[in-house]
């Protein structure tokens, strides 16, 4: 008895919450005679009190007849907020007659939330274009479609792919990347540095050639231009040290002196450049990175190079420190990954992984730099070396040496 009286209870605070909600919104807007406290108080005790019943006709009866009812406020008036809200608070609350009431009142709550925000929900939403939106369904499937379907077993040469970690690998880059876009195109033309740094989690080559674009239409504020730029760079030193932290933390700590004084120099070096200049609105025309065609191109690249370090590490230091200056070129993420997969496997000492790591760190930069010199006007090439270079060589001869 006493258990039932608590549910009753709950299916009503569960009416009484979207009531509450709607009561203002009718105050607000003169929303049609369906919103308001009471009704919603007692829609949400009408579900909980055939809840308790715990049987499906009397239910079904119940949600047809709201249905009706819903269905003749409509024709009197345009929209359907109200109604489908009472509809459902008449399933919460039936679900907290029937005992769920944990899972009754979180619905509320939800409810409520989606109710009451309805301003920014909508202007959030217009604010989306085709592009952003297509982008985000389509890391959506690929986190809750494509990757689950994925074998989780080693295949081909060696067994070196596993296809569950390649999808891994390309939905993590791709939704840091996406992020990265999205931060770009809302807050990017605030200023240079806040640019450079949200464009660096989409891409740091990619902020490197805008900001070389904006040098050439804008020569007076190289050092800005190529600050920005170095800034973005330091985004990738944490991208190298945020994927051996996932796939191996231990791994990681030969290299966090190395790191630090590397990310000290960049930053410092950048800071100073962009100090050296009037500050300025980059107009920065990155694409969006997330898309069917980047994803499978991820994946390809991923896993050569993950069949090529596998290959290197049986070869001798040299080999592997070949790829990861070929694979920097390209992007320092996928190198970082599997050489920090493979020191985890055993099949790589950490240091040695690390410094693989650094020297597709170094590649990545010094081709950033030649983008720089021959895309930029006057020394930004020049600016940009200074920035980014002398702090990963002493980094990895530290590491070397250590």
């Amino acid at each position: 008895m006493e258990e039932s009286l608590w549910r009753l209870l709950a299916a009503t605070a569960v009416g009484f919450l979207v009531g509450f909600e709607r009561e203002h919104a009718r105050a607000e807007r003169e929303l049609g005679w369906l919103g308001g406290l009471r009704t919603y108080a007692a829609i949400g005790l009408l579900g909980g009190a055939l809840g308790l019943l715990d049987e499906p006709l009397p239910l079904a009866a119940g949600i047809l007849a709201l249905g009706g009812l819903a269905v003749w406020s409509l024709r009197r008036e345009p929209g359907a907020t109200s109604e489908v809200a009472a509809l459902a608070t008449y399933v919460l609350g039936a679900l907290a007659g029937g005992g769920r009431v944990a899972e009754g009142l979180f619905g509320a709550l939800l409810l409520t939330g989606l109710l009451a925000f309805r301003r920014p929900l909508h202007a959030w939403a217009r604010g989306v274009d085709a592009s952003e939106f297509g982008a985000g369904v389509l890391l959506l499937l690929l986190l809750g479609v494509i990757w689950p379907l994925l074998p989780d077993r080693p295949l081909g040469p060696g067994g070196v792919w596993n296809p569950r970690e390649i999808g891994f690998f390309v939905i993590l880059v791709a939704a840091i990347q996406f992020a990265g876009f999205l931060a770009t195109r809302r807050y990017g033309r605030q200023g240079a540095v806040l640019a450079a740094l949200f464009g660096g989690l989409a891409s740091s080559t990619a902020v490197t050639l805008a900001m070389a674009r904006q040098a050439r239409e804008d020569p007076l504020r190289v050092p800005l231009w190529a600050g920005a730029a170095a800034l973005a760079s330091v985004l990738m030193l944490g991208r190298i040290a945020f994927w051996f932290l996932i796939a191996d933390p231990p791994a990681l700590a030969p290299g966090l002196g190395p790191l630090l004084l590397w990310t000290g120099w960049n930053l410092t070096a950048a800071l100073a450049l962009v100090r050296r200049a009037p500050p300025g609105r980059p107009r920065l025309d990155l694409k969006n990175p997330l898309g069917l065609e980047v994803a499978l191109i991820g994946a390809g690249f991923y896993a050569l190079v993950r069949w090529a370090v596998v290959a290197a590490s049986g070869a001798g230091a040299l080999g592997l420190f070949l790829v990861a200056l070929v694979a920097g070129l390209h992007d320092v993420d996928a190198i970082s990954l599997s050489l920090a997969r493979s020191a985890a496997a055993g099949e790589l000492a950490p240091r040695t992984a690390l410094l693989a790591a650094f020297v597709a760190g170094l590649s990545n930069d010094l081709l950033k730099s030649v983008y720089a010199a021959l895309f930029g006007r006057g020394r930004m090439g020049l600016y940009h070396a200074l920035a980014t270079l002398p702090g990963g060589l002493a980094a990895t001869a530290w590491l070397l040496l250590g």
